[in-house]
């Protein structure tokens, strides 16, 4: 009988532990799973080509280990619970300004705020998330056009990239915005490119730095309302 009660807590635990592991493979920001592949992932097809690409210019595309995964898992959670509040959604829903890239040109559309709402929603998309690592030497050239981005999501894949050193450094809130603009990327949603165009309208409009901006000013008028509390903040940016 004790040997049976023995057997059954051992069991107990190995499957607690499987759950335990399953759930920090990936979080969910709306309807979208975020997860973290491992080292071996970055063989196969889809991502080695990815990882070729950031070594040819003194890079390592590298998996996120435990604490920068519970950081993003941090991240996704406290966007996740902005987008999917009714206020949130007021908010977008009162933007007429947005714009959308349609036959080459920049055009306003007042209902692609909600359109890209009901899609982060809806749309159950398995989207990888890997970081650049420019290791202890600081070797890696600068992967993105501008020095104000951190994060970027390659051309018709499922998967985000974010620097290493910004996970890790910048303030929670500015991780979930940035999250928040990397999935609508990877959703269809996208803006100018170039280091030039961050100040333009049409950059400043689109769908993912709209939707992140609108998500930090929710945030921040949540914590307005909030009791004050004695914090040690960290600068933050998208």
């Amino acid at each position: 009988m004790r040997a049976r009660r023995a057997f059954l807590v051992i069991v107990s635990l190995v499957i607690t532990c499987l759950v335990a592991r399953a759930s920090e493979a990936r979080v969910l920001l709306g309807a979208a799973a975020l997860e973290f592949p491992e080292p071996t992932a970055l063989t196969e097809p889809s991502l080695s080509d990815e990882a070729s690409w950031v070594a040819r210019r003194g890079c390592r595309l590298v998996p996120l280990d435990a604490d920068e995964r519970a950081r993003v898992g941090e991240a996704a959670a406290l966007a996740a619970r902005v987008v999917s509040s009714p206020a949130f959604a007021r908010s977008v829903s009162g933007r007429q300004d947005w714009v959308l890239r349609r036959a080459a040109r920049w055009v306003r559309s007042a209902e692609a705020g909600r359109e890209a709402l009901r899609l982060l929603t809806a749309s159950e998309r398995r989207i990888a998330v890997l970081a650049v690592d420019d290791g202890a030497e600081g070797t890696c050239e600068t992967l993105l056009e501008h020095a104000a981005l951190h994060a970027y999501t390659p051309e018709g894949a499922d998967v985000v990239v974010v620097q290493r050193s910004y996970l890790r450094d910048r303030a929670i809130e500015a991780v979930a915005a940035t999250l928040l603009h990397e999935v609508m990327h990877v959703l269809g949603f996208a803006h100018p490119v170039g280091a030039l165009d961050l100040d333009q309208p049409a950059y400043r409009r689109s769908v993912p730095v709209l939707l992140a901006e609108l998500m930090l000013s929710s945030l921040a008028e949540s914590d307005a309302k909030s009791p004050p509390v004695a914090t040690m903040g960290r600068d933050g940016g998208l």
